[in-house]
């Protein structure tokens, strides 16, 4: 299933124009994997905090990969999925006072996805 969670976070990444996700992809990955919804979403947000946390995802592919998962679910994240959308959504802006040089996503979305991982007794795959 790894390889496939790879594949699909890859496609959200690379979409332009449309959400992979919001094209009975969810279903499909759902049926083909023996998972509900909710369990895809925490699949697929373990899959890229884990990638995110390692260095192996850039901030801005796996802000991509989430807001794409955002797009096709939002009302439908809880938990850890959720936990994981809003670190990466943490890290798009500064806040206000933050000093000159700031770099949002080192400064909260990084510990944010560490905390999340924690939370849920997983760590980076090192």
């Amino acid at each position: 299933m790894e390889e496939e969670l790879r594949q699909l976070v890859a496609q959200c990444i690379k979409a332009s124009g449309h959400n992979p996700l919001s094209q009975g992809a969810l279903e499909s990955f759902c049926a083909a994997h023996g998972l509900t919804r909710v369990g895809l979403f925490r699949e697929y947000s373990r899959h890229v905090a884990q990638e995110f946390s390692e260095g192996a995802l850039a901030f801005w592919d796996g802000n991509r990969a989430m807001n794409q998962l955002g797009g096709a679910a939002l009302e439908e994240l809880e938990g850890f999925a959720l936990d994981v959308f809003h670190a990466f959504d943490h890290g798009e802006y500064l806040e206000a006072g933050d000093p000159a040089g700031t770099v949002p996503w080192q400064r909260y979305t990084l510990p944010e996805v560490m905390a999340a991982l924690a939370r849920e007794g997983l760590q980076p795959r090192t």
